[in-house]
């Protein structure tokens, strides 16, 4: 935990303070965390499928798998980049992206008559399964974001603020 924090105690204080001040006006009085959230998680998005790309297209040499895995990362990075100009929405972006993951891999399977475990397959399936219950009639996962992206900041300021007080407090004592 303490690499999370700063080592001057003042430090953690004013982060801790001005990251709870400023969650609670992004959330409650501007709404900067609807603003921004399309851009954090076509962001996240774009991260995750160049990161999952660099690291399966070594694992396969066959070309047709190698082109699902370009489609699916063309496709993947479209659609956050549409998400992110307010072009799409979030529930129908992550359930395309995680859809298109699931089919990916299945296909990838099928293709190259590959072999998986059982519960490789079935976490597969299910990707592809939640994928497409999100896509096409899923819930409102835009306001749920939110409310975690809230969560999260508050939390983060609230541990720099309690271990800025107990730095001060251990100084005092000493």
């Amino acid at each position: 935990m303490k690499k999370f924090v700063f080592g001057n105690p003042i430090l953690n204080i004013v982060f801790g303070l001005a990251l709870i001040i400023v969650a609670i006006l992004g959330m409650f009085v501007f709404n900067w965390f609807s603003d921004t959230l399309n851009i954090v998680i076509g962001v996240l998005i774009i991260v995750y499928t160049l990161l999952h790309f660099a690291k399966e297209r070594t694992r396969y040499k066959d070309s047709n798998a190698l082109l699902i895995l370009i489609v699916e990362a063309i496709v993947a990075i479209t659609v956050a980049v549409l998400l992110m100009f307010d072009q799409l929405g979030i529930t129908f972006t992550l359930g395309l992206v995680l859809y298109m993951r699931g089919l990916a891999y299945l296909l990838i399977m099928q293709l190259l008559k590959l072999r998986s475990s059982f519960l490789t397959f079935v976490v597969f399936i299910a990707i592809l399964t939640l994928g497409a219950y999100i896509w096409f009639g899923g819930p409102n996962l835009g306001e749920l974001f939110q409310w975690i992206l809230f969560a999260i900041i508050i939390i983060y300021g609230a541990i720099l603020l309690y271990f800025g007080i107990d730095m001060l407090r251990q100084k005092k004592s000493n």
